[in-house]
């Protein structure tokens, strides 16, 4: 296979489909989907126990419903063999991607160094 350069592979993913491998434990797709399932959730009680207006003004919550619809990417790009030739969706992957790394990183590092301690107290009732 010739490899263009700036092109991401996802040849790995399509061998281990094709060699039957693609749900053992501790591989991409395992873990894609057990991703899948565990932001598929928090999304879904986000969206069930807090308003729209909350959800929409905090960059946390971007950061998980961006984070669910890139790992959703880049599993169909992980099972999709003629992925190369479909460069909307690597596109998609790819700015998610460069985006939600510095992003995750902010959130974090925003949340443990300032906000941890007030949110603590607000749900001990402090």
């Amino acid at each position: 296979m010739i490899k263009k350069k700036g092109v991401q592979d996802f040849t790995r993913d399509h061998k281990q489909i094709i060699d039957g491998k693609g749900l053992s434990l501790g591989d991409a797709f395992t873990t894609k989907a057990i991703l899948i399932g565990v932001l598929g959730f928090m999304c879904v009680a986000c969206f069930m126990l807090y308003p729209i207006g909350l959800l929409a003004s905090q960059l946390s919550y971007w950061g998980l419903f961006l984070t669910f619809a890139m790992v959703v990417i880049s599993f169909k790009c992980s099972l999709d063999t003629q992925i190369s030739r479909k460069r909307r969706w690597l596109r998609a992957h790819h700015i998610l991607f460069e985006l939600l790394v510095p992003l995750n990183m902010l959130v974090t590092v925003v949340y443990w160094a300032v906000l941890r301690e007030p949110v603590v107290a607000a749900c001990l009732g402090n």
